[in-house]
């Protein structure tokens, strides 16, 4: 592949978010995927995996939609940085398998994630949102002063 094929297949990937389509999104994902998320101690694996990381998502955010702001990539690799919005009305799995009521609270964060390409499909994601902010915007956590 080349840098720029990998690129459309993550901004399938975006749309496939983006539209709610879990089934076209497994469709980007390596059927031995491995997903990994800083807020979850054990990774997605496989395609099941990774529908479950996206349902918990949607779960918890039905309105959910996501915006690329940048971009790296080669021939077997991407790394992007993005904005997601959405609408707590869902319950939030924590990745300690506590899960948070509907806070009915508006987000706009951030987040960061790496991903690994063979054979025009993701084999390894590492996503990395920013789950302190999106916390804090909930109501769940609230700014420290020093």
């Amino acid at each position: 592949m080349t840098a720029q094929d990998v690129i459309n297949l993550n901004e399938n990937v975006i749309r496939s978010w983006n539209d709610h389509d879990v089934e076209k999104f497994q469709s980007y994902c390596d059927t031995k995927i491995v997903w990994n998320d800083v807020a979850y101690p054990k990774p997605f694996n496989g395609k099941e995996g990774a529908k479950t990381f996206f349902n918990q998502w949607l779960t918890a955010f039905p309105d959910l939609k996501i915006r690329i702001q940048s971009t790296i990539a080669n021939e077997n690799s991407i790394a992007c940085e993005i904005e997601f919005t959405g609408t707590n009305t869902g319950t939030l799995q924590l990745g300690d398998g506590n899960s948070i009521p509907a806070t009915r609270k508006k987000v706009i964060s951030k987040g960061t994630y790496f991903g690994k390409v063979r054979d025009g499909k993701f084999i390894q994601v590492n996503t990395y949102p920013d789950m302190i902010g999106m916390m804090m915007q909930l109501g769940l956590m609230h700014e420290m002063h020093a």
